[in-house]
């Protein structure tokens, strides 16, 4: 039978003293370093089995853990004993609050046979996880009675030993029980515990040895975390104690034992008893998220809050960055578990947390969380340049913002504490003045200066620091590689030298880009930088590795912090002062990316960091723009190595996608760059994140490729919960019709699943955003309002209800989205998301109460964020309403106060619009029109400037102000007067009392407009003023058949009435124009403008008598449709003035036209709407007619007596002014006659 492999890899050594050993490598065994001799003694090894002490392998010591402090060490065999397939091996640390069971295999001196051969025995114990991490031991612990102790014995000098009962035990392997781990090296058994209990010293301990971790481990696999308690995190969730005791190298600082922690003012709100104070008080709700730049001390704060947290009874769990990412189910799973009602949850470098869906954690984890009675914690951490970017809205609405930066007083206080415990004996050879100027402001910057600084002066190197700046780590840097000759002396730089970087330099910066990541793979990428000489790659990571600015991790090689890779990158690719770019040096760092697809990924995140924080001070344009170039010209490369690993691919792209300077190259050279992974991967569930990825970034002229990608991978994917993140975005783009038709079937087949789970909602914001119709319009709102039945009181319930409230809705659900409208506001109208809904809910059409409240919930926001650039979403649509009395005077004074800040702001066109459209009197209305003047002043030339343009030109002003805004108004003709839109800014400039060059200038720029657009409907809005306005201009032939046009195209459209009446006016009517109105009429007799439009043609009868019979028949199936369907007609004496017009023509005095129009005036003097006054008008001719009519018998007697006591009444009602008198008093002459005759 064979052994099993942790057993055959089990080996007696036979040193200066008889232990264990363990195979780590084909020929290289861990042990203990009391067993052997000195680095390069020789020492036996036998294998177990049969036999196996016949055949001892002869090795010498090759490491040993004396440096650390620890009692181990390696020995290298001449001949390998094991293939390299049995020797792989995995490392690990126990982490948790229980115990765990773990096993070792030794050779211990109780068990020898009768030969004298010992024995092989394995041995279960129970490991503690945090007891001995102060020590970086573990303790063991075994309820096994331990061997009777062996003999005493005397040694040479006479004295008595008593060797331990476990002798023979030490340098065996401590393993994890199923999976043998390696977990760490037994060494000891204490001697306050006689049985029972011996000592193991922690791999991760030895790890922090770089040579070691190159020997051992040299892929740089990832320390691997084993849970206890019985739950068991995923990979990247991490227990506190864990998290304190895996610092290791110069992360070990962060400890308070190691480095005290300097706290800033007691009352400080960033002091952690302040933060964990708000933490109590918001868990369940919101978190707190920490910002600083890099290097600020946010990991610290971060951990002295957790300290706090756990002394306090708090759980306490982080949230690591990496591989996999850690997801919102994932911490639902792990708080599931857990008893503890506190829990405090620690998201460091939040930014890298991809997995995280900060709106699922709101209202899915925290809820669920509250309904077990447990209250959710976060704090997390970011640089600015994440924070201020839009990818991080979505975990701003879970965090609440608190700036750490520590102020010159804290930050002295931080170099004294980093000098008198990080550097003792360096600060007394450089000077204490000195060396607080080298450490820089930030306080990691100084922690790794003051490490390298004291290593430095202990090996006696330290004596000469010319040439070195404050605070920058790559002289440091330079000055070890000189020692080692790697560096040339002609490459040393000055302060602003615009020298090429070293190749040194290069690679380092190359690198600590790729990083974090495998070991291998991090020299591959120094190698192609080194033109391809991989020592000289191993060399510079091991001189990182040992000035511990580059440490194992459990996702592999990593720097010690991101202020590493972020100076070695900038230092080496940009010329200071300038802020130019490095080309050569900059493009080989960037071809060590070149090698495969995370190394991609890896650059992709770590250059783009360093765009957003150098695009905060202006500094990014070079470098970003020589990246951009850069990625274009090796697209089919990048596209080869995407496209070989699945999920490896998918990173890399997404990654390059989120980096500011690749981002829109993806969509340039989708072909090249994502079609060889589509290929093979386009239909897995990880072309998701690529999907969601490219469609929120993607623009217009790139989205076709990326549509059919989509609908391609929504065919096999619908129906998963996942696709709800494709078809978001997706509904978001400007689709063709057949594709936005099969988005949105797929949208109501996912919904008609998932459309009441919280991921439900991002779906159905993009969906009611659509342009939908019939029965998809209906199904939307009908899963949007029972989305709101359940998620209606949520913060995200707001971008649902937006959307929905700004469709076309009716009836019952129109009510029913008001009514979750105004819940919502109760609960959330406070917050500044609340704008959003205030906006489209005052664009509906409200009346009564819900009105009354949705006033003043705009009014109670606006108290709150009156000054807030968002304001103007709410101020627009709010001075839209028909509001008077109080409100309309606090939003108008809301409105003033805003404009006072944002006046210049171009936005502020979406309020001053509104503002000129109110009543507005006195200092309002002066400071409004102002605030508008000096927009304009800056913004006269935005196309936009017409929504401002035209309100202003309606406001009555005089003097000043009335000719700045003319002049405002021609500037922005000249530019735009041409465009379709110039038409709103036409109409009512040609509205103005305009003389002299202004007017001729209006005119013209009417006359352009009209030539291009002069068929348009827009056109309705321009012909009015200009034909009411200028009647001494000769429009011209070609004029007056641009307007039969337009009448042929708008002859059903109200405005061809005022057009009419304008035209008619100046006697402009043709033949045709009159055939087309009298068209438009018969073929909508009902339309209330039919007067309007027959008095314009009235005018030309006489010219185009034809035209009479048309008239008639017109005026006749408007009385006939009218009177029927009960249409009001006269409400201005428009009809009455119409006929009075008709009886003054020759061709209606006599013959068939006459009697006609006899018969319609008949109808018409005994309607109820008849015989009304128009101003300075007078009806003679219809007085003299309708006498004629009573004369003639055409009424019965009482009809006459009737007509005649009507009439007598209107005409003395009529306000003719003194000029037409005459005509009143011969029309009532006329009548008294009448009355007398039929009396």
């Amino acid at each position: 039978m064979r052994e099993p492999n942790h057993v055959r890899r089990a080996v007696e050594v036979i040193g200066v003293r008889t232990g264990t050993g363990y195979a780590v490598a084909p020929d290289l065994i861990l042990t203990a370093g009391h067993v052997v001799g000195r680095v390069k003694d020789p020492c036996r090894v036998r294998l177990p089995g049969p036999g196996g002490s016949d055949s001892a392998s002869e090795g010498i010591v090759t490491w040993r853990a004396d440096d650390l402090g620890h009692d181990a060490a390696l020995v290298r065999l001449r001949t390998a004993l094991w293939p390299e397939s049995e020797t792989a091996t995995r490392f690990g640390a126990l982490r948790g609050a229980q115990p765990i069971e773990c096993v070792t295999i030794g050779y211990p001196s109780a068990r020898v046979s009768p030969a004298g051969q010992r024995k092989i025995e394995e041995h279960w114990w129970k490991v503690m996880p945090s007891t001995g991490y102060e020590d970086d031991r573990y303790a063991l612990n075994s309820a096994l009675i331990a061997p009777l102790p062996i003999p005493v014995k005397i040694d040479a000098s006479g004295v008595e030993r008593r060797p331990s009962p476990w002798a023979g035990q030490s340098g065996a392997a401590l393993l994890t029980g199923e999976e043998h781990i390696v977990l760490g090296l037994v060494i000891s058994d204490p001697a306050a515990f006689p049985t029972g209990r011996i000592e193991a010293v922690r791999i991760t301990a030895l790890m922090e040895d770089p040579s070691f971790a190159a020997l051992v481990n040299p892929k740089g696999r990832q320390i691997e975390g084993i849970p206890s308690e019985g739950i068991e995190y995923p990979n990247g969730v991490v227990d506190h104690r864990e998290e304190i005791s895996g610092l290791i190298g110069i992360a070990a600082n962060l400890r308070s034992e190691q480095l005290p922690f300097v706290a800033p003012n007691d009352t400080s709100p960033a002091h952690p008893d302040q933060i964990l104070t708000q933490l109590e008080e918001t868990a369940g709700e919101s978190g707190i998220l920490l910002l600083g730049p890099a290097g600020a001390g946010k990991t610290r704060v971060c951990l002295e809050v957790g300290d706090r947290a756990l002394s306090a009874g708090w759980t306490v769990l982080h949230v690591k960055p990496g591989e996999p990412h850690v997801t919102t189910d994932q911490l639902i799973s792990v708080l599931d578990k857990l008893a503890n009602p506190r829990v405090l949850l620690i998201i460091d470098y939040i930014n890298e947390c991809h997995g995280l869906d900060f709106p699922a954690i709101r209202h899915r984890l925290l809820r669920k969380a509250a309904s077990r009675g447990t209250r959710v914690a976060f704090l997390a951490s970011a640089r600015p340049g994440w924070y201020f970017h839009p990818e991080s809205y979505p975990a701003r609405t879970l965090f609440k913002a608190l700036d750490i930066s520590p102020d010159a007083e804290h930050e002295g206080r931080i170099r004294r504490q980093i000098a008198s415990s990080l550097a003792p004996t360096a600060v007394p050879i450089i000077g204490k003045n000195r060396f607080f100027e080298l450490c820089g402001r930030r306080p990691i910057i100084a922690m790794l200066i003051a490490v390298e600084a004291e290593t430095l002066a202990k090996e006696g190197k330290l004596s000469s620091i010319g040439g070195v700046r404050p605070g920058q780590l790559l002289d440091w840097l330079t000055r070890r590689l000189n020692e080692d000759d790697r560096l040339l002396s002609q490459e040393k730089q000055g302060e602003h030298s615009n020298q090429a970087s070293s190749i040194a330099m290069q690679a380092c910066a190359a690198m600590t880009a790729a990083m974090p990541q495998d070991r291998a793979d991090v020299i591959a990428c120094g190698t192609k930088v080194c033109n391809q000489d991989d020592e000289q790659a191993e060399h510079l990571l091991g001189a990182l590795l040992r000035m511990g600015w580059v440490i194992s991790t459990p996702v592999g090689l990593a720097t010690v912090h991101d202020i590493v890779a972020d100076q070695l990158l900038e230092r080496t690719a940009i010329i200071p002062l300038s802020n130019a770019v490095r080309r050569d040096a900059t493009s080989l760092i960037l071809s060590g990316c070149l090698t495969r697809g995370r190394t991609v990924g890896r650059y992709a995140s770590n250059i783009g960091r360093l765009l957003r924080d150098l695009d905060i001070d202006g500094r990014a344009e070079s470098l970003s723009r020589f990246c951009e170039t850069w990625f274009s010209e090796h697209v089919v490369q990048l596209g080869e190595i995407f496209g070989v690993y699945e999920d490896e691919g998918s990173y890399a792209l997404g990654a390059a996608i989120d980096n500011p300077a690749w981002g829109q190259n993806i969509f340039n050279s989708w072909g090249e760059l994502v079609g060889p992974w589509l290929t093979r991967h386009g239909r897995s569930l990880s072309a998701r994140h690529l999907l969601y990825k490219g469609l929120k970034a993607v623009g217009p002229s790139h989205v076709k490729h990326l549509v059919s990608e989509s609908l391609a991978w929504l065919e096999c994917r619908r129906t998963s919960l996942e696709a709800g993140f494709v078809l978001g975005p997706l509904l978001g783009c400007d689709l063709e019709k057949s594709a936005a038709a099969q988005t949105v079937e797929h949208t109501l087949s996912w919904l008609r699943q998932h459309g009441t789970t919280i991921e439900g909602g991002f779906v159905l914001a993009p969906l009611l955003g659509c342009a939908l119709e019939g029965d998809p319009a209906a199904q939307a709102v009908e899963h949007a309002l029972s989305w709101l039945r359940q998620h209606g009181t949520t913060i995200e319930g707001g971008f649902v209800l937006a959307p929905l409230l700004g469709c076309a809705l009716e009836g019952d659900p129109a009510a029913q989205a008001v009514e979750h409208a105004l819940s919502w506001l109760r609960q959330h109208g406070t917050t500044i998301e609340g704008g959003f809904v205030l906006a489209p809910l005052l664009g509906c059409a409200l009346e009564g109460d819900p009105a009354a409240q949705a006033v003043e919930h705009a009014l109670s926001w606006l108290r709150l964020h009156e000054s807030a650039q968002e304001a103007r979403f709410v101020l627009g649509p709010l001075l839209g309403c028909a509001l008077e009395g109080d409100p309309a005077a606090q939003a108008v004074e809301h409105a003033l106060s805003w404009l006072r800040l944002h006046e210049s702001a171009q936005e502020a066109q979406f309020v001053l619009g509104p503002l000129l459209g109110c009543a507005l009197e006195g200092d309002p209305a002066a400071q409004a029109v102002e605030h508008t003047l000096s927009w304009l002043r800056l913004h006269e030339s935005a196309q936009e400037a017409q929504f401002v343009l035209g309100p202003l030109l309606g406001c009555a002003l005089e003097g000043d102000p009335a000719a700045q805004a003319v002049e405002h108004t021609l500037s922005w003709l000249r530019q735009h007067g041409t465009t379709i839109e110039g038409g709103f800014v036409l109409a009512p400039l040609l509205g103005c009392a305009l003389e002299g060059d202004p007017a001729a200038q209006a005119v013209e720029h009417t006359l352009s407009w009209l030539r291009q657009h002069g068929t348009t409907i827009e056109a309705g809005f321009v012909l009015p003023p200009l034909l009411a306005n200028y009647r001494a201009v000769n429009f011209g032939t070609a004029f007056l058949e641009d307007v039969e046009r337009w009448i042929s195209s708008h002859s059903m459209r109200s405005d061809v009435g005022f057009v009419a009446k304008h035209l008619g006016r100046q006697g402009l009517i043709t033949t045709r124009m009159a055939a087309l109105i009298i068209k438009g009429i018969l073929d909508n007799p009902g339309a209330e403008d039919v007067a309007w439009r027959l008095t314009a043609v009235a005018k030309s009868i006489e010219s185009h008598p034809l035209i009479a019979k048309w008239a008639l028949i017109a005026l006749e199936a408007h009385f006939s449709e009218g009177f029927e369907n009960g249409g009001s007609v006269n409400a201005r004496a428009e009809m009455d003035s119409l006929l009075e017009k008709l009886c003054r023509l020759r061709i209606f005095c006599c013959g068939i036209s006459a009697a006609r129009l006899d018969d319609v005036l008949q109808i018409w003097i005994f309607h109820p709407a008849a015989l009304k006054c128009s101003p300075g008008s007078y009806y003679s001719a219809t007085v003299s007619r309708v006498a004629a009519m009573v004369r003639s018998g055409r009424f019965s007697s009482n009809q006459s007596k009737e007509l005649v006591a009507k009439m007598r009444s209107w005409t003395s009602g009529w306000e003719c002014g003194p000029e037409n008198e005459g005509w009143q008093r011969q029309s009532q002459a006329i009548l008294e006659t009448l009355r007398i005759a039929i009396d």
